[in-house]
Parts: structure tokens; C-alpha cells; sequence
């Protein structure tokens, strides 16, 4: 009798120790994904019940997209099959479980039709505004892989009318859409609104997209005079990726000599 008032008790502490590293992973959502991890790692998956597997499994595919990626098409269909059954529409974690599909399919499968299908119906799901942010970039995402550029373009419209995204955002995205139409000015153009009104992004990056659009087109002198253009508008911390950037124009326009002598003062 001893033993076996053990083991209930030991089942029972196991069972509350499961809902707290649970709970625990639901407060470090967006916060601190590697103490997700920790507490998922934490949890003895034998002993949970039917509604605390679901949801542990729902925290492992959310948190990982090594996880997701690694479980076959099979696996991921019963699984979010069974998730649609515990989080309908309506329920807090409605549009993260049906995004786990979107994604998988989207990174692993490549099947932009299916991709497409549940993207278009994931709209039934928005509950915030960071849902609505989400959706209007996986149909950005998956027309621009379909070669659907006027359709992409249209939800960058849409989601900068709506003010979903910051302005940056969407001018580098319509600058890749013109870069993949072939019209460069009009993508070198949207790169720089991009610049001007974000000066926190990865500004040495862009300065070399654009450098080398220049440079690809055979437009030398815009090249030479945006080369100087750059440098003004560099600081003093900023010199050594201005020379790195001069080394891959040097290095574009067939000057090896010069690529270098820029590439060892970076």
C-alpha cells in the first residue's frame, strides 16, 4: 500500500511539474527562446495527458523550426489535425497552429500552391494586429515565389496603407520586386527611400546591393558617383565597410590592384 501511495503521489508531483515548465514556456514566448528550450527539455513527455501532449508538441514545432523541419509531411498533418481540434477559430493560439503548417510547407515542401490555399484561408485567424503583419507577408513571400510580382506588390500596398509594416520595409521589398522585373532604377530608387527613412538597418549591405546594380547595369560613372555619395554620408566607424564596399566595386570592374589595396585598408 506504502508503495503504491508512492507512486501516485510521484505521478501527481510529475503531472504539476509538466504544467509548470508548460506554463513557463508560454510566458517566455517572444521573450527568451532559449529558456523555452530549457523548460521544454525539462518536461517528462511520457507522463503528460492527452491536452498537455498537444500542447507540448505545439510548443516544441513553434519554438524550433529545426524540429518542425525534421518531422516528416505525415507527422505534421495528424499533428496539426489534432491541434485544429484543440485550438479552433477563435482560440488564442488558432493562427500560430495553422502558421505551422504554412511554414513547414512553405520552407521544407516548396509547394507554393498548397502554400497559397492556406495562407488565403489563414485570414479567418487574425486576432492582432502582429497576425494581420504576418499574413500580409506570407502572401508577399509566396506570390513573388509564384512569379505573381502584381499580385505581390498589392499586398505590400495593402499592408503599408494599413500601416502594418514600417515604411523601410516595404520599399526593400518592392525594390526586390523590381530587381526580378528587370528594372533596375526603379529598385535602385526604392533601396535608397529604404535608407533614408531607416538609418538603423544594415546600412553597409544595402550600400553594396546597390553598388552592385550600378555596376551590373555597366552605369560606371552612377556607380563612381554613388561610391563618393556613400562615403559622405559615412562616419568615422563606418570607414573600414566604405573600403569594403569600394574593394567589391574594384572587384566588379575587373581592377584587382585596386580591389586589394581597398580590401586591406578595411
Amino acid at each position: 500500500k506504502l508503495l503504491y501511495l508512492f507512486l501516485v503521489c510521484m505521478l501527481l508531483i510529475g503531472c504539476r511539474g509538466n504544467r509548470y515548465y508548460l506554463d513557463k514556456v508560454e510566458a517566455l514566448w517572444g521573450v527568451d527562446y532559449d529558456s523555452m528550450q530549457y523548460y521544454l527539455l525539462s518536461v517528462d513527455s511520457a507522463s503528460l495527458t492527452s491536452d498537455e501532449s498537444i500542447d507540448y508538441q505545439y510548443f516544441r514545432m513553434m519554438a524550433s523550426n529545426n524540429y518542425l523541419m525534421s518531422l516528416g509531411k505525415q507527422q505534421v498533418d495528424s499533428l496539426v489535425c489534432i491541434m485544429k481540434r484543440r485550438y479552433p477559430i477563435g482560440h488564442e493560439r488558432a493562427f500560430r497552429c495553422r502558421q505551422i503548417e504554412l511554414l513547414y510547407y512553405y520552407n521544407k515542401l516548396n509547394e507554393w500552391q498548397k502554400v497559397d490555399s492556406l495562407a488565403h484561408d489563414l485570414k479567418h485567424y487574425l486576432l492582432t494586429r502582429s497576425d494581420s503583419s504576418k499574413w500580409y507577408n506570407y502572401k508577399l513571400h509566396t506570390k513573388k515565389m509564384m512569379g505573381e510580382i502584381d499580385s505581390a506588390f498589392h499586398y505590400i500596398g495593402e499592408a503599408m496603407r494599413f500601416h502594418l509594416w514600417k515604411p523601410h520595409y516595404g520599399y526593400e521589398q518592392q525594390a526586390i520586386l523590381h530587381q526580378m522585373n528587370g528594372q533596375a532604377d526603379s529598385s535602385i530608387a526604392c533601396y535608397l527611400q529604404s535608407m533614408e527613412l531607416d538609418t538603423t538597418q544594415n546600412l553597409f549591405y544595402l550600400n553594396r546591393l546597390v553598388l552592385n546594380m550600378l555596376v551590373d547595369v555597366k552605369d560606371v560613372r552612377k556607380a563612381t558617383e554613388y561610391l563618393m555619395e556613400v562615403r559622405l554620408r559615412m562616419n568615422r566607424s563606418d570607414v573600414p565597410y566604405y573600403h569594403l564596399v569600394k574593394g567589391d566595386y574594384w572587384s566588379a570592374m575587373h581592377e584587382p590592384d585596386s580591389a586589394m589595396k581597398s580590401y586591406r585598408i578595411a
